[in-house]
């Protein structure tokens, strides 16, 4: 869910300006600045688009970044960070003009999560990044997502210390959100040579989710498990950076 919000964040600063671009032009850099000050101001992190930002209008509106790393400014080290080699989102021209986006697929190729295991971690990064404030939680609002998709992901798990690191590979994945905030996710992947594929379904409380209960229900399959399948149901909260 942290590379779904921040993607949604950087695609929600790319609309604000597509208006600006269609009447007069702004050079590329201004469009760069602008998604990173956004993003940054929405999650609490920084964000780095070291490609190029494209926008294309057929078949419909669509809206590129390349090259993105995510990572938490207050951590001590880059341990723990994300980066996306390219977002794309698909978009109605009538709801960007209107000012309430409404993105019908948003798309993120090769995601790539590292993720420094509990004894190496840095206390400070789990509460560091900031909660959103009440204009991103306006934006937020505004802004809605049908589908989105996960294409060649991973999840690096290190620890450096001990020079050990476990990877979750070729996580392939359909986020599907409906109106009643209601959140399927579905997909495949592998850890080593072992498949996996997963189901899970989550129920989202309107406005912010900080500190608010999220309901989970899981269905995990893979040959590696005593019966082949695991199922659980569980209640999240999020708080900062922790989950």
């Amino acid at each position: 869910m942290r590379a779904l919000k921040i993607a949604s964040a950087a695609i929600v600063a790319v609309i604000v300006v597509i208006a600006l671009l269609m009447m007069i032009g702004i050079p590329s850099g201004f469009m760069t600045q602008a998604i990173q000050d956004r993003v940054e101001r929405e999650t609490g992190y920084r964000l780095v688009v070291s490609g190029a930002t494209r926008l294309g209008i057929w078949p419909t509106l669509n809206v590129t970044l390349h090259d993105i790393s995510v990572q938490d400014p207050k951590a001590r080290n880059s341990d723990s960070h994300l980066t996306i080699e390219s977002v794309q989102a698909d978009l109605s021209l009538r709801s960007a003009l209107s000012g309430h986006p409404h993105v019908s697929e948003l798309v993120m190729t090769k995601p790539v999560l590292y993720v420094p295991l509990r004894r190496v971690r840095d206390a400070r990064v789990d509460n560091s990044a900031k909660p959103a404030t009440t204009t991103g939680d306006s934006a937020a609002n505004d802004f809605t997502i049908d589908r989105a998709k996960v294409i060649d992901g991973a999840v690096v798990f290190a620890n450096l210390r001990d020079r050990f690191e476990k990877r979750i590979d070729g996580i392939n994945a359909d986020v599907m959100i409906g109106a009643d905030q209601r959140i399927t996710f579905t997909g495949n992947a592998r850890s080593g040579e072992r498949p996996l594929k997963f189901d899970v379904k989550a129920e989202l409380p309107a406005g912010s989710m900080e500190r608010r209960n999220i309901p989970v229900e899981l269905m995990l399959n893979s040959p590696g498990l005593a019966d082949g399948s695991l199922s659980a149901k569980a209640q999240l909260r999020a708080n900062g950076a922790v989950l």
